[in-house]
């Protein structure tokens, strides 16, 4: 009976955010998301332990010389049973199970790992962006956990670029502006992720300051089949350098894209 019945409440779940009434019943695709809900919470810390999750790297081109200026460390989980999951799986799933900290921490570290690595080899280094959830603001004091490992590593601190997306900084402006200000005092830099994605307001960039804004890609994917994408694209960009901001534009694939935007 109690399975019974939390089944039927997953299944109720799936219109809460409906106004009208209606029913839904539990299915083979509900079972297979409380497995997989399950799989990856309990298996987090093997997952990390044994290099299921690896980072890879986006570079960054700056437009002026076409150089990679920076990069974004980006989290997979290659799961021996599972197969690839993808971040949009497992994620939200850490994210509502406040655990997600551990794995923008891992990430972290093996960022630290290849930049000392790159530096020990001769290479030219350039700085690396982590993302963090508005969850590991709410499990441990980020900001010091990150601090201390950048300082552990030797790394200065202006090499490692802190990212927050726009659904972080939600309706608490307050609370995340002091938090973008204590990584500042510390030589970090904080970049908006994900501008434009939501109800994005110039009340953000106006109370938090962030360093750097990146575009959605869904602005640039627009661009070739609505021009009025790119006039959006040309006044969020004359916006941010009136405010001192830097841009970024995320999903940038063709000639056609780049050219515009140089």
């Amino acid at each position: 009976i109690g399975v019974a019945c939390d089944r039927a409440k997953m299944a109720c779940d799936r219109n809460r955010a409906s106004y009208s009434s209606g029913y839904s019943y539990f299915s083979d695709e509900m079972l297979k998301e409380t497995e997989l809900h399950r799989y990856i919470i309990e298996n987090l810390d093997r997952a990390i332990r044994e290099n299921w999750i690896q980072v890879y790297y986006q570079p960054i081109i700056r437009a002026a010389n076409g150089r990679v200026c920076d990069d974004e460390a980006l989290a997979r989980w290659i799961d021996p049973e599972k197969g690839f999951l993808s971040p949009g799986e497992f994620i939200p799933i850490l994210e509502d199970a406040g655990l997600i900290y551990k794995l923008d921490l891992f990430v972290t570290e093996q960022v630290l790992s290849k930049m000392k690595k790159t530096t020990e080899l001769g290479q030219y280094v350039v700085p690396s962006s982590v993302n963090i959830s508005r969850s590991d603001f709410e499990s441990c004091d980020i900001v010091e956990e990150i601090r201390k490992r950048v300082d552990e590593a030797g790394i200065d601190r202006s090499m490692l670029t802190i990212e927050i997306t726009e659904s972080v900084v939600g309706n608490d402006l307050t609370y995340i502006r002091e938090q973008v200000e204590r990584f500042h005092d510390l030589g970090f830099k904080v970049w908006m992720d994900d501008y434009g994605s939501g109800y994005s307001s110039p009340d953000i960039l106006q109370t938090i300051p962030f360093d750097t804004i990146k575009l959605d890609m869904q602005f640039i994917l627009q661009y070739e089949k609505n021009k009025t994408s790119g006039i959006i694209i040309s006044g969020l960009v004359k916006m941010a350098i009136s405010l001192g901001i830097e841009t970024v534009v995320e999903g940038v694939e063709t000639e056609a894209q780049v050219e515009f935007l140089k």
